[in-house]
This record gives structure tokens, sequence and C-alpha cells, in this order.
């Protein structure tokens, strides 16, 4: 029973949130030929516009691609050499990617305690080769992003800021929403986000001067093929939305076959609009959204308040006492001085030893973003922040009833007190 409960763990980090509602949707769209091209793109873009009150939105079917589309259109304007782009070095690997993509350089800046940008070092990281500044709110928590755009304009008024709410979607800051500070904002509705698709994403435009130059690079990019985006949304349902089964069957698979299981390996590289079927599914999302925030926050408050007097044990942030929500896609714990070990590539090479336990326990647990160790210069900055590797994210699946959280709690209470 220990080994099965192991294999495939009853209390786990679900990503996707979709019910019997979604498959209606889905197959409702499929007969109607509709899954990549129709109606409901146009109604999300201007559902988001209205709602975020912006210039101007460009659904991508990727949140990698609306940072791709930005900064092809920054190099256009651009009347100076820039080629580098500074952003924090806790990061999505997307984001790096999209940078090197376009022929930039990324030069990464520190960190502070809650995994957001380092507004000191931002400011000695400025230079004229600066093109643009991504400012990322890791995991829903706000970064300071006024004050960033202040010491940046003060700076050099041509570098562009991107607002990166990837994981902040529809969360507040000085009573605007996040992602409509900078020139640009960007939303992603892939898994573990505020809004979950199959994958999407888009760009908000918040300078009125960027539509022109955006939207001609925008409208050569090609809508999904119906069979393109069904194989994708399957594939999406399998990985994540049976997340608890289908994490061994490939890992078992890739042992035996040396390859992943897949419905579909997404092209991740092409520049695409986002599907009708992932509109379709954001506009359904959309009127739960504060409703799961808020079971969510419910969850976050009762581990703060059942493991906050343990040692050696910490959060990223406290929640102010009057905030009736939590607003993170993500939920991490510090496990001070006990950490996942990684080689250079990011392979694994020994485990957090609470997460090894908890696993036993029947509770999956997930590490957070893996450096780019490979760039010399974020390997220098890693050096100072190596505390990153204790960083384990608990399940906040707003579905479940809280006695399954109760265990969770009895369990690491368990492993500490054993310590």
């Amino acid at each position: 029973m220990t080994y099965l409960r192991t294999l495939f763990p009853p209390i786990y980090p679900l990503t996707v949130y979709w019910n019997s509602n979604t498959i209606s949707l889905f197959f409702n769209l499929l007969l109607r030929g509709e899954i990549g091209k129709g109606h409901a793109l146009q109604e999300l873009r201007e559902k988001l516009i209205n709602y975020l009150k912006v210039y101007d939105f460009f659904p991508t079917n990727r949140g990698k691609t609306a940072i791709k589309l930005a900064l092809k259109a920054f190099r256009q304007i651009s009347t100076s050499q820039k080629d580098e782009v500074l952003l924090p070095i806790y990061i999505c690997s997307s984001v790096v990617k999209a940078i090197t993509d376009v022929r930039l350089k990324p030069k990464f800046v520190n960190i502070k305690k809650d995994l957001n940008i380092c507004v000191d070092d931002l400011k000695k990281s400025l230079s004229s080769r600066i093109l643009a500044v991504i400012v990322p709110h890791i995991y829903g928590y706000p970064a300071p992003i006024k004050e960033v755009i202040k010491i940046i304009k003060n700076y050099d008024k041509s570098i562009f800021v991107i607002d990166d709410a990837a994981s902040a979607f529809g969360i507040k800051y000085n009573n605007n929403f996040l992602g409509t500070f900078g020139d640009v904002g960007i939303i992603s509705f892939g898994q573990a986000k505020m809004l979950t698709a199959s994958g999407g994403g888009g760009l908000i435009v918040n300078n009125p001067y960027l539509k022109k130059p955006l939207y001609e690079i925008y409208k050569n990019y090609k809508n999904y093929k119906n069979w393109e985006k069904t194989k994708e949304f399957l594939n999406s349902w399998w990985l994540y939305k049976l997340r608890r089964y289908s994490d061994v069957i490939d890992y078992f698979f890739k042992r035996i076959t040396k390859h992943h299981f897949y419905f579909s390996k997404n092209s991740l590289d092409e520049s695409k609009k986002l599907s009708n079927l992932d509109a379709a599914i954001v506009i359904q999302e959309f009127p739960k959204m504060n409703v799961v925030h808020k079971k969510r926050s419910q969850i976050i408050h009762f581990y703060i308040k059942e493991l906050k007097e343990l040692e050696n044990f910490g959060f990223i942030s406290i929640p102010q006492k009057d905030a009736h929500l939590y607003h993170v896609s993500r939920f991490y714990i510090l496990t001070h001085g006990l950490m996942v070990s990684r080689d250079l590539e990011g392979r694994i090479l020994e485990h957090n030893p609470l997460a090894k336990y908890l696993l036993y326990k029947g509770i999956k647990t997930q590490y957070g973003y893996c450096l780019p160790y490979k760039n010399f210069q974020a390997l220098e900055i890693y050096k100072k922040n190596s505390w990153i590797e204790s960083l384990l994210m608990l399940p906040i699946n707003h579905t479940k009833p809280i006695q399954k959280y109760k265990f969770v709690v009895s369990a690491i209470k368990s492993f500490y007190n054993a310590k």
C-alpha cells in the first residue's frame, strides 16, 4: 500500500481545475469546427480590454509568445543598438528563452526574500545597452512596480517596461490591475495560473504608441488548425488534470522507450494567436475566479496558522490581516536548511528530505523554478541565493475538503518533531 501511495499520491498539487462543463464546451466547439478559430477569440479580447481598462490586448498561444511580440516591436522602435533585457534571477525559464529567441541577451538582477526583483540591484544594473526590463510578480506576490518604473524612466525614458502578470491576473496594486503598469503587460492562461486553459496568454497594451507596431507583427501570426489544438488540449488534460497518474506513467514509459508519453508535443517555439477553444475556456472560467481564489486563500491561511510556529520553517510572504483574498497561483514554503540538489542541467541529484517524507505519506509537492545555471552571471547571483533551493510547493486544491490539509499539516509537524 505504501508503494502504491508513493506512486499515485492522493494529495498532489493539481494545477488545472476543469470539469464536465469544460468537456461539453470542447465537444461543442469540435462539432462546430471552431477549435482553432471562432467568435470566442474576439469576445475575450474585448472582455479583457474593458475589464483591465487598457488600450488593446493581443491574445497569443503562449505567454512566451506575448513577450517575444513585445521585444520584437521594441527592437523595431529603438533607434540605438540596445541588446540587453533586465530580469530577476528567479523566473520561469520560458521568459529567458523568449529573450534569446529574438537574439537579445538576458541580464539578471538579484531578488528579495519575496522572490521579486531587488530595486537596489536594478539601479546598479541599468546601462545604455538595456532595451527593456521585465518585472514579474512571482506567484502573484506584487513587485514594487511603480517604484521600479520611476527608477527606470528617470534613468532612460527609452527603456521599455514589461509588467509581467503571468501569475497575477486579476490582482490589484494601488487600485490598478497588475499587468497595466508598464508599457506593456503579460498574462498567461497556462497551468497553475489564475485562469487556466490548455495554454495561451496575451499582451496588454498600456502605451498607445505601441499599438500600431505591435499589430503589424501580430497580424502575421497564424490561427491554430482544429486538429493541432485538439491534440494540445488532450495533452494538457492528460498531463495536468490527470496528473496523479500521468507523472508516474510518463516516468516508466521514458525508462522503457527513452521518450516522454505525449498525446502531442506542443509546438512551444511557434508564435500563433490564441485558439478559439482556449479563449472559450477562459471566458467560462472567468466568473468563477474570485470564488476559486477565496477557497485557496482559506487553505493558505490554514497552513500559515498551523505551521508558523515551527522552527527552521517559513513562508515567502504573510498576507496582511485585512486581506480577504490571498492571491497566489502557487503556495511555497521555505524549509530552511533542507534543499533539493541539482546539477548544471537542472537534473535532480538529491531530493529535499521533507519532500521525500511527504511523498512517503502520499503527499506530492513541487520545487521552485530551476535557475539558469549555465549562464555565468546567473550562477554568480545564485551563489548569494542558495536558499531558493529550499522552496517547496504545497497543494492548494480548492476542490478538496479542509480535512485533506489537516493531514498535510500533521505530516509536516511529525517530520519536524522527529528531527
